[in-house]
């Protein structure tokens, strides 16, 4: 029974990643969020000119910068998708997928802040936006560069070598990475609905990252059923604490939020690299 259920879950699971995967999705959401940039940026150049009048219209934003924030909400969107995908290889690449996304959302945070600029843009009028959009810019963009080296000392070993251990793991992370999926599709579609909407508007990365900490945290029970280990553990919980501190970043105020990243990532940077460096006399390690 419990063979079949995997099974099930195995087949839902690769069918969806695979057509997320593909190149002709990707075409249909570069189109569509090519699209709707330029629909949105058209309709409020049309609002700003006093065409559009009708009371309806009021949903249209008077700047132009929310249509890039919109069109980079959709596109993070998107990448969270891609994130749930990966959390059926390894622990260690889901947490690098969430420090990917907090790094995109402080660079969001960034064109979020181009909203307060005056128009025409101009040094002088906009001195305190501009010293809140270089802090997100050298904080993403350190960010980025510290994710790579973790990356790059990245070793996936299986966490058993029972095959058949080994299949049940993944199908379980495959079974749960389903529910995040739901749960991320319910909640987005909550969010855009509710984007213009300041009174019932919602962050929908802080309800992401406070389930994922959740998740996390299931994730290193699960893992004792197949290794004890103390370096194992260790690790994993040390990724979910990483997360809970992504989460925190998530809704810092300016500055504070790139400060946050950075210590997270670095955190997960060390945390591997003790990982990998003090793994002695261990045959099997968790990927």
């Amino acid at each position: 029974m419990i063979k079949k259920c995997y099974k099930i879950v195995n087949l839902i699971f690769d069918r969806s990643e695979e057509f997320w995967e593909s190149n002709f999705f990707r075409k249909i959401i570069s189109i569509f969020l090519f699209i709707t940039f330029g629909t949105l940026s058209i309709l409020t150049q049309m609002k700003i000119s006093g065409l559009l009048t009708n009371p309806l219209f009021e949903i249209i934003p008077n700047s132009h910068f929310y249509a890039i924030r919109f069109a980079f909400t959709l596109l993070l969107g998107y990448e969270v998708l891609s994130m749930v995908f990966s959390l059926r290889y390894s622990v260690s690449n889901a947490i690098g997928k969430q420090i990917e996304i907090l790094s995109l959302v402080i660079l969001r945070d960034g064109f979020k802040d181009l909203v307060y600029f005056q128009e025409p843009l101009s040094m002088i009028s906009n001195l305190h936006p501009m010293t809140i959009l270089l802090s997100d810019m050298f904080g993403a963009l350190a960010i980025l560069v510290i994710l790579g080296f973790f990356y790059k000392i990245q070793s996936h070993i299986p966490l058993t070598q029972n095959e058949e251990d080994q299949i049940s793991f993944i199908s379980v992370k495959k079974c749960l990475a389903l529910f995040i999926l739901l749960f991320v599709v319910v909640n987005f579609m909550l969010n855009i609905f509710g984007f213009y909407k300041v009174s019932g508007y919602y962050s929908f990365f802080d309800s992401l990252f406070t389930f994922l900490i959740f998740t996390d945290i299931l994730l290193v029970f699960l893992a004792l059923r197949y290794s004890s280990n103390y370096y194992v553990i260790f690790r994993n919980s040390g990724f979910a604490l990483t997360t809970v501190l992504i989460r925190i970043a998530i809704t810092a105020p300016e500055y504070y939020r790139a400060i946050l990243g950075i210590i997270a990532v670095s955190f997960a940077l060390f945390l591997s690299w003790g990982y990998n460096k003090f793994r002695v006399n261990l045959k099997h390690w968790g990927n």
